[in-house]
């Protein structure tokens, strides 16, 4: 229990940085020629063991066209798709299937995460992008409701910053049939002049300095909060046996 608290709150503290480093320009940010369909491959391999465990099926779709590169941070691409496949395990139901597709369009490299969840309101499809916000129905079976309680509504702020800084948006729309459908879109690399030993129109973003912010005191203080919550049984240290 302790372990499982731990680490949320360190996935939390995470997010917390890294909206914090937006919000104040503090970032070490690297834009290169990405191939989509390696970048996407990356996330299906490590997510779809992570779906098979919960009886869900995660499909690959990739056109037979090679795709143009995209200007992007690797590790940064990775982790918005990581927060979008999460995000789908979370919410869809066991025994559903969700798809991770890449497709090119208008100049554009669309990733794209389709599940077939109990999808988002209307009203709610900005909101889902904002801080703290967590989808809640009565639609949602008790496994999804059980997983839905070990996020506090920061990925999809997350992903939407690091969208923004790779010069990408993130949207979403319905799925047909029923479902949620995330769309990350990312210029093709056609779309830069690029020279050897130089990028041009890509930004290099350094750190410059770190100061203590309201979001890292919010961590922190959530943090302490949890464990508070905490039996004060799983807290005690355990007297040796004779």
């Amino acid at each position: 229990m302790i372990q499982q608290q731990t680490r949320q709150m360190g996935r939390l503290i995470d997010d917390m940085l890294v909206l914090t480093n937006s919000n104040t320009g503090h970032w070490t940010l690297q834009l290169r020629p990405v191939l989509p369909e390696e970048a996407a491959m990356t996330a299906y391999e490590t997510f779809q063991p992570v779906l098979a465990r919960a009886e869900q099926m995660l499909a690959l779709e990739m056109p037979d066209a090679p795709l143009p590169m995209v200007l992007a941070d690797e590790q940064r691409l990775q982790q918005i798709l990581a927060i979008l496949l999460d995000n789908a395990h979370t919410y869809a139901s066991p025994g559903s299937a969700v798809a991770l597709r890449v497709d090119f369009q208008h100049n554009q490299v669309r990733f794209w995460v389709i599940d077939h969840g109990p999808g988002i309101p209307d009203n709610a499809k900005q909101a889902v992008f904002t801080y703290f916000y967590r989808q809640t129905s009565e639609n949602e079976c008790a496994a999804t409701v059980e997983n839905s309680a070990h996020h506090y509504g920061l990925g999809l702020t997350v992903a939407t910053e690091l969208a923004n800084l790779q010069h990408g948006s993130l949207t979403v729309q319905d799925t047909p049939g029923g479902g949620a459908s995330f769309c990350l879109v990312l210029p093709a690399k056609t779309t830069y002049i690029m020279t050897e030993g130089r990028q041009s129109n890509a930004r290099l973003l350094s750190v410059t300095e770190r100061q203590p912010s309201v979001a890292r005191l919010i961590a922190v203080a959530t943090f302490a909060f949890m464990l508070a919550e905490l039996p004060s049984a799983q807290l005690a240290p355990q007297s040796p046996q004779s």
